[in-house]
């Protein structure tokens, strides 16, 4: 993670592949590596590999809500809006009857290119004390950190500008 934070990508991708040769079931090494490529610019890739999840992360649970985010925000940036808008309309069901951290609404929100719905989602998680913890440093938040109010959210939480 620490590659892909300072947006060392071909390094985490390798990284990535030699982790997955130890331990090819690990769903987060998958959903980590196809968010890796899809900073890349390889979207194709990015749901081949999230794909291999399987059943995993089609359907939005209380346990997966951060891998299946992470598909929708990698719908979204590849063009596939319904795919995308599926993801968020699961996750808000879960909402309903689950805790749902408002940081993994805001990551497919950011992947649409919908900043203010983005930003109202972590408005929202900002109030629940684990969310909020990679604000500063996952790169899902890169297209918004000139935005004014995300130095505001920032203040907020007091975490450094």
């Amino acid at each position: 993670m620490v590659d892909q934070a300072a947006g060392l990508y071909d390094d985490s991708v390798a990284q990535f592949k030699k982790a997955l040769e130890l331990d090819p079931t690990s769903l987060w090494l998958h959903g980590i590596l196809g968010w890796t490529y899809a900073r890349q610019g390889g979207y194709a890739q990015a749901i081949a590999e999230n794909e291999k999840m399987g059943a995993e992360v089609s359907a939005v649970t209380a346990e997966n809500q951060l891998l299946a985010a992470g598909l929708g925000w990698i719908y979204a940036l590849s063009g596939r809006r319904s795919d995308a808008l599926k993801v968020l309309a699961q996750l808000k069901e879960l909402d309903k009857h689950a805790f749902v951290d408002q940081y993994n609404v805001a990551i497919v929100y950011v992947g649409l290119g919908d900043k203010g719905q983005a930003f109202v989602a972590l408005d929202r998680a900002y109030s629940h004390p684990t969310s909020g913890v990679f604000l500063k440093s996952d790169p899902f938040w890169n297209t918004m950190s000139s935005h004014p109010r995300y130095a505001a959210l920032l203040r907020r939480m007091r975490l450094p500008q």
